[in-house]
């Protein structure tokens, strides 16, 4: 009777010990499983924060990306053409030439203290002179040589005589001579003269003689003097 009593606590710690020790390994498989979770979504799912992730990953761009170049001199030099969109920085080396296409208008906003000055392209700078054709004494003609380089415009002679007379301005422009009558009137009150005048517009080429002439009369006191401008050929 106490042999089955022993063999009956034997076999209860057996079972006993088989029991812990289900329990035990139980908890250490759950243990090293972790804790089961279900996503529903969204899915990707997103991330607040930072993560670690390994092994390859697809990206999609979202927006422009900036592009770092290293390893190359820059800036980088292209050859053959390219397209450039946007706004492009530039720097100016050396002079620039400036082309305007059509006739725009311009607009000069300069104020009183700062005038624009203008020039008349067609009345370049004067350089003015006067010169006597007829010498009254001793009485005889005298001549004009026109400088080189310049074109003589005779703008008013004026003449004086004691006989009635008609002097004549000669000038040569491109190989042409021509004489200029000036025309004459007698002195008011009887005073016994002659004076004549003329404003004209008369030229002389570079290099050439300007003489006067006295046609009529006679006598001594006559004279004939001219002035004028001279302007660059």
């Amino acid at each position: 009777m106490s042999q089955l009593k022993n063999r009956l606590f034997a076999f209860a710690g057996l079972a006993l010990l088989a029991t812990i020790g289900a329990i035990m390994n139980h908890h250490a498989t759950a243990q090293d499983a972790g804790p089961r979770v279900t996503i529903q979504g969204p899915l990707p799912l997103p991330i607040t924060g930072s993560a670690t992730v390994s092994g390859s990953v697809a990206a999609t761009q979202s927006g422009p990306w900036s592009v770092g170049i290293s390893g190359l001199p820059l800036p980088v030099s292209l050859n053959g053409g390219a397209t450039v969109s946007g706004s492009v920085s530039a720097s100016q080396s050396g002079a620039w030439n400036v082309g305007i296409v059509g006739t725009p208008n311009v607009n000069v906003a300069n104020t009183a203290s700062a005038p624009l000055i203008a020039r008349d392209a067609d009345s370049p700078p004067r350089g003015a002179v006067q010169f006597r054709l007829w010498n009254p004494s001793p009485n005889g003609p005298e001549s004009y040589t026109v400088p080189a380089g310049k074109i003589l415009v005779i703008d008013d002679c004026s003449s004086f005589t004691p006989l009635p007379a008609v002097f004549s301005v000669t000038t040569t422009v491109n190989g042409d001579t021509q004489d200029h009558v000036l025309p004459v009137y007698a002195f008011p009150n009887g005073f016994g003269a002659y004076i004549g005048g003329r404003t004209m517009q008369v030229y002389a080429g570079p290099g050439t003689t300007v003489s006067g002439q006295i046609n009529g009369g006679g006598g001594t006191g006559n004279y004939l003097s001219c002035s004028g401008h001279l302007v660059a050929q």
